[in-house]
């Protein structure tokens, strides 16, 4: 079966590199040397499973573009990518005070039990935030290894470091977005925040990085990988919006207790009672996190009015679009089958 294939084997391509470098690369041994303990708990946390989205789109455009696998050389720039990730997921964690990461304990969590919750005058969350610093210099470092010419290199930094603020700005963006009325938000401003916090730099960062070092490519490319990589992402975050309901069976949804705002809440306050959305606005204003009742009632309120099937639909839409402008890249039908199974593999859902 063709679908899957694609994807299955650059993510253990990814794996492998990734595993190489934080094994075997001077530059992770001589930042370990600093402290064993806690980089064995980085290590730890970067290894831990997980689609390694961003390493496999960038190969996969690099190879569509070039038409041939991306050389060993190259190899620093998925692990870059991945190193990136984990700074992100690592602050992300902290933010959210979660205590789980796929399905483990967050780096956080690792280093309060480590430390028996203190090192000094400095926690887990102080050592974790730290860390998280560390992996995007290090990644920023390496990415600069790349071999290739000057003009290239500039041109791939200047986008990684342009993802990075716009990503820092979608963040920015929801935090600030739980402290509107619902009334004051709409799709199209829920989806800045999505495009700014997931879709540059999880789709079109990596895409257009890969389509930039194949050096066949140019702005038109560019500007369709953007508009291919923003579908892809709103499709990816809606959907990782109705997990988090749908996996919260035995416990809490993190965008509930968090009061995020997504697509499945703004659905559901515009479609219910007029007494079901005074209790919406109420616990959306609470200065804590949602309890577990609260929570409770806020899902099934989502479960009951219709907004997982729309969020399905506005998902299925979004994947559909990114799939759709797939065929208009000046790439060989190979390069553009195997692009296609990878989004389509990464957006399904259930």
């Amino acid at each position: 079966m063709r679908l899957m294939g694609s994807f299955v084997k650059l993510r253990k391509q990814a794996d492998s590199l990734l595993r190489g470098f934080v094994e075997e690369s001077d530059a992770w041994r001589d930042l370990a040397s600093s402290s064993p303990d806690i980089f064995r708990n980085i290590k730890k946390y970067c290894l831990a499973d997980g689609k390694r989205l961003r390493p496999v789109l960038f190969m996969a455009s690099y190879q569509a573009y070039k038409g041939e696998p991306m050389p060993a050389s190259l190899g620093i720039v998925p692990v870059a990518l991945e190193l990136l990730h984990g700074f992100v997921l690592i602050h992300d964690d902290l933010v959210d005070r979660a205590e789980q990461r796929r399905n483990k304990p967050s780096l956080q969590r690792q280093l309060n039990s480590l430390f028996g919750r203190r090192l000094g005058h400095s926690t887990g969350e102080d050592i974790a935030l730290v860390s998280g610093d560390l992996l995007y210099a290090l990644a920023m470092r390496i990415f600069l290894q790349a071999p290739v010419g000057p003009e290239l290199q500039l041109a791939g930094m200047a986008r990684l470091t342009d993802t990075a603020l716009l990503t820092g700005r979608g963040e920015l963006l929801e935090m600030l977005a739980t402290a509107k009325n619902l009334d004051s938000l709409d799709e199209e401003s829920l989806f800045e925040i999505y495009d700014f916090k997931t879709s540059h730099y999880s789709f079109c960062c990596p895409m257009i990085l890969g389509a930039l070092f194949s050096e066949r490519s140019g702005r038109t490319e560019e500007a369709l990988l953007t508009r291919i990589g923003l579908a892809a992402g709103r499709a990816f975050q809606i959907a990782d919006d109705v997990d988090d309901i749908l996996s919260s069976a035995n416990k809490s949804s993190s965008d509930l207790v968090e009061r995020r705002r997504t697509l499945l809440l703004l659905w559901t306050r515009e479609r219910v009672k007029l007494r079901e959305k005074r209790m919406i606005d109420k616990c959306l204003a609470m200065d804590e996190p949602l309890n577990s009742e609260m929570s409770s009632l806020m899902k099934d309120l989502i479960c009951t009015s219709g907004a997982l099937d729309y969020a399905r639909a506005r998902s299925l839409a979004c994947k559909k679009e990114a799939l759709s402008l797939l065929p208009k890249l000046h790439v060989s039908r190979q390069g553009r089958e195997k692009l296609e199974d990878i989004i389509d593999c990464v957006l399904s859902i259930d």
